[in-house]
């Protein structure tokens, strides 16, 4: 792929991972694009290629059409966990990138066989595994680059009020080591009532 273009993906697998956070990511991609989409159902790919703006859509048996297409250069597996090594080792062999939703493989020898392949045809393999990126796991990132030994920092992650929580958690590393402890921790239940669990002390 050229430097400074955008890549072209495929999102392969339509359903409710891909049409509520996949498909609407592309509007805000500086680096990537939405060239194709391929599902077992055709007319809903017809469907989401007009709404996001895709160029071209597929039928599953279609695959390798899509793999063949020069203006794909990765693939979105949002397809059932039993379908990522077959869909991943074509896309590889093809010379795709691969982003995979989690789980990635079904068990351990199939992780190892995906990356296996990908890179004996030097493509990249990556499980779409957001919270590496999101602005808590940087920040702390950041705090523990900056050679800090102590410090505390504040968290807030989830989108389903049943996930949601938040909290000030203090962190220590000693001897290379991250030791988390948490501060003031508010988790709510399944039934949204509240529980405020308060920590006093730092790490030890």
């Amino acid at each position: 792929m050229k430097r400074g273009s955008k890549v072209g993906f495929a999102v392969v697998g339509l359903g409710a991972i891909a049409q509520g956070s996949v498909l609407p990511a592309f509007r805000h991609a500086k680096q990537a694009k939405l060239v194709a989409l391929v599902s077992r159902d055709k007319r809903k790919a017809e469907e989401l290629r007009r709404k996001f703006k895709a160029k071209s859509c597929y039928a599953a048996e279609e695959f390798g059409k899509c793999l063949a297409n020069p203006e794909v250069e990765a693939v979105y597996l949002a397809t059932p966990p039993s379908e990522h090594l077959s869909a991943t080792l074509a896309a590889a062999r093809a010379g795709k990138h691969v982003l995979c939703e989690k789980p990635l493989a079904l068990n351990a020898a199939q992780s190892a066989e995906m990356i296996r392949v990908c890179e004996q045809h030097g493509v990249q393999l990556m499980t779409a595994y957001r919270k590496y990126y999101e602005p808590s796991t940087l920040y702390l990132k950041k705090l523990i680059h900056s050679g800090r030994r102590k410090f505390t920092f504040p968290l807030a992650v989830g989108e389903h009020p049943c996930e949601k929580f938040n909290g000030v958690f203090a962190v220590r590393i000693r001897k290379n080591r991250l030791k988390v402890q948490p501060l003031f921790v508010n988790l709510p239940s399944q039934t949204s009532h509240s529980h405020t669990w308060p920590r006093s002390g730092t790490a030890t």
